[in-house]
């Protein structure tokens, strides 16, 4: 023990031979200490014993602060340090440099692996966000949205009995939601409060997060006849932002938004005679701003003339909401081994046509007469109130017949897909010019692409082609695709706390594979640097 004690204290006076100026000592002292054998030994006795203070104050401060294996550690670095002699001048010998490095401390870990990771988020007023969710009772003419909101707006668990056979299937029971299509806000902000390189440092920030809840708001207000109020939100928004020093800096660059509706909600011109929506996609305050929404426009252009670059889709929300990556291989491996027993299915209702044009009502119509094909005309109760039943009907069909909605996309797609099925899409826009972050660039690698218009003129009959053009190693290898390759990233985990080490992987959360959350901040972060603005 004394032999390691001497050691120890001559690790630590050769440690401040490292350090040599960091301890100041008195003038006086040093010309009394100078002038003799002795006096340079007593110095030398003087600087162990100041040293000694300081790096017993050190330690304390460490251990304070939680950093007791980071001392340790470091006194066994320092304790096979080889001492360096020191020598007078023109010795010969040659100094050692020391043999082992001082390893890194928690907070360093982070900053090494967060570094160009950096995320700021705003502190906007509860207006914004938190007040959206709170009054959640009597949404006019949506009535109570809070069982929705609830779960951090996955919305409430689905709950079967147990004499249902998808209580078997749908695993684990606690990952399973009903999850509401325009819940994406609450949802993404969720998960990034948990994300492990937030920074309240907008010096440190690769990029900044706008948490306004706008699909929440437009909601609430959607049917107002005051467009004042539609937009009040939106425009006080764009006021507070203007207000805010790294705003004005940066002008909306690398500032990003998400939004739970699609595009056309946001696009009401002032000066329109369209009453939909509001205006919050036409202020030019935020043309800087990346928006990620749920579907974005195609007509949607900038003030060049362009096709806006700054808006990006992102996957709607699934009912599916896994924490851990096993979750995901036990429902890869359901999905995989599903008996699929029906060829073709189509689960959605009528739409006004003109709103998504004709192609819908003929396969409506033709699905319902076909013997290869099984229909499912949803209502509320039917496909939202019990989103299992559009599970359970992909889950046992090889094709899910894609048209669009009130839009060009639809939930559907990505609902069928996380069950194994193969989607049938009749517009380019359904998917292939959208998703481009989560989807393959080869529609054909996981889709079937039949043109609307030879459906509409009846050049081609829809369950013919899909019983006779695809061998079973095609069809199979379409689902291996979807199954290995899109699922993983088309899932919105359930929020969880993460580490700063998951922040230097390829996924944020505490999983490997990256979901849809994790490809959008991937994605984002590339966007974001230096050499992309």
């Amino acid at each position: 023990m004394d032999s390691m004690n001497r050691k120890m204290r001559a690790a630590i006076c050769e440690w401040q031979v490292h350090v040599e100026g960091a301890i100041r000592r008195p003038k006086q002292l040093h010309r009394a200490l100078s002038s003799s054998a002795a006096g340079r030994h007593q110095r030398n006795s003087l600087r162990c014993v100041s040293l000694g203070i300081v790096t017993t104050f050190l330690i304390c401060v460490l251990i304070f602060l939680g950093c007791d294996e980071f001392v340790c550690t470091s006194f066994q670095a320092l304790q096979s340090t080889k001492i360096v002699s020191r020598r007078p001048a023109g010795s010969s010998v040659v100094k050692e440099e020391a043999a082992a490095a001082v390893p890194l401390g928690p907070n360093a870990i982070q900053e090494q692996s967060c570094a160009g990771r950096y995320i700021y988020i705003y502190d906007l007023p509860p207006d914004f966000n938190q007040l959206l969710v709170e009054n959640c009772g009597n949404v006019p003419a949506w009535g109570d949205m809070c069982e929705n909101l609830s779960n951090q707006g996955l919305g409430a668990q689905i709950e079967l009995p147990e004499n249902d056979s998808l209580s078997e299937i749908l695993l684990p029971k606690d990952a399973w939601f009903h999850t509401d299509q325009f819940n994406l806000e609450v949802m993404f902000h969720e998960r990034l409060k948990r994300y492990p390189c937030l920074t309240v440092d907008p010096k440190k920030a690769a990029m900044f997060y706008i948490p306004f809840y706008p699909a929440l708001d437009l909601t609430r207000n959607l049917l107002s006849p005051s467009m004042n109020l539609r937009d009040r939100l939106s425009e006080r928004l764009v006021g507070w932002l203007q207000g805010n020093r790294n705003w004005r800096r940066l002008r909306g660059q690398k500032h990003f938004l998400i939004f739970g509706r699609i595009v056309w909600d946001f696009v009401r011109r002032e000066d329109s005679v369209n009453t939909w929506g509001n205006v919050l996609l036409t202020l030019p305050e935020l043309k800087n701003v990346t928006k990620l929404l749920i579907e974005r426009g195609h007509t949607h252009i900038d003030e060049t003339g362009e096709a806006d670059s700054k808006m990006i889709a992102i996957p709607y929300p699934t009912s599916f909401h896994p924490s851990t990556d096993l979750e995901i291989q036990n429902w890869q491996n359901t999905v995989r081994h599903s008996k699929r027993d029906l060829l073709v299915s189509f689960a959605g209702s009528s739409r006004n046509k003109n709103m998504s044009g004709e192609v819908r009502g003929v396969l409506l119509d033709a699905c319902e007469t076909s013997e290869q094909c099984t229909l499912i005309r949803c209502t509320h109760q039917t496909c939202v109130r019990t989103p299992q039943t559009i599970t359970e009907l992909s889950l046992r069909s090889v094709f899910c017949l894609q048209p669009s909605g009130d839009s060009p996309t639809r939930k559907g797609i990505f609902d069928c897909m996380l069950a194994g099925c193969i989607p049938v899409f009749f517009h380019p826009l359904t998917a292939y010019e959208q998703y481009e972050w989560h989807l393959p660039a080869d529609g054909n690698s996981y889709s079937v692409y039949i043109d609307g218009d030879d459906v509409m003129q009846k050049r081609v009959d829809v369950m013919q082609h899909l019983a006779l053009q695809f061998s079973a190693e095609k069809i199979e290898s379409l689902r291996e695709t979807i199954i290995t390759q899109i699922l993983p990233g088309l899932v919105y985990r359930k929020p969880v706390a993460t580490t700063a080490a998951a922040a230097s992987s390829s996924s944020s959360s505490s999983s490997s594979q990256p979901d849809a959350f994790d490809i959008i901040i991937q994605k984002l972060l590339a966007r974001f640097r230096p050499e992309s603005i």
